[in-house]
């Protein structure tokens, strides 16, 4: 099956171990859903070096329906300045996911009150300012 040209998989390294303190539960998947590759890479890369073996960003609201759907993440990370309505993106992921919500996380490059109050009314579980530090990171995860 061709993958989308938006879609970005990156997996560790063959037979490479997570670094000491790394995630331990490995088979949580995580999506990144933003339409800055670049943030979509660097993002990706951190979890993986995290310990997270299933990471995978996608740029669009239609890609990122039929990702949830087919590999079920633990965890989204969701740009609210995704050109689509990215708050409706968040309640039709959840309502897709059923009794299996996954966590999703807010990327954005502004913390004002008005942002952070749309994204809790829309299921948002924390938020991450971008571009992302390792340490904030660490800490929603």
């Amino acid at each position: 099956m061709a993958r989308d040209r938006q879609e970005l998989t990156l997996d560790r390294a063959p037979n490479s171990q997570p670094p000491a303190g790394a995630h331990t539960d490995m088979d949580q998947c995580v999506l990144i859903v933003v339409d800055d590759r670049l943030v979509g890479r660097q993002l990706a890369r951190m979890l993986i070096d995290k310990g997270y073996e299933d990471v995978r960003a996608v740029s669009r609201a239609d890609r990122a329906l039929i990702s949830a759907q087919e590999f079920e993440p633990a965890i989204i990370f969701l740009d609210v300045a995704l050109s689509d309505d990215a708050y409706d993106l968040a309640r039709d992921l959840r309502r897709q996911a059923g009794s299996e919500t996954p966590r999703i996380i807010a990327l954005t490059s502004s913390i004002e009150h008005s942002t952070r109050e749309r994204a809790r009314d829309a299921g948002f579980e924390r938020w991450l300012l971008t571009p992302v530090v390792q340490s904030e990171l660490d800490s929603v995860i």
